[in-house]
């Protein structure tokens, strides 16, 4: 066991002493030519997801005002009485 401790402790020291030389900074021009290659192409999996995310958000909008719209007189009847609880019951009666 003593050997173990005594190896584990020279490789603790070692690697204590060791110091990394590399640059931390990126090199110049870097981010443009990491935004340039994104940008080349253009039929990524992304693209093409962000397309359809767009067409499917401009869908579910259009949706739900068609909603608002067509439910419109049945709000305002809603709104103008005072109490909203016996206008929901009426509304179910209708």
């Amino acid at each position: 066991m003593n050997d173990t401790h005594t190896a584990l402790n020279r490789l603790f020291s070692a690697a204590r002493a060791a110091r990394d030389t590399r640059t931390e900074a990126a090199p110049y021009g870097f981010a443009s030519r990491v935004v340039t290659l994104a940008r080349a192409v253009p039929n990524s999996l992304h693209a093409s997801y962000e397309n359809v995310s767009f067409k499917a958000m401009f869908f579910a909008c259009s949706i739900a005002a068609v909603v608002l719209v067509v439910n419109t007189s049945s709000l305002v009847r809603l709104v103008s009485h005072d109490e909203p609880t016996t206008e929901l019951v009426d509304l179910s009666l209708d």
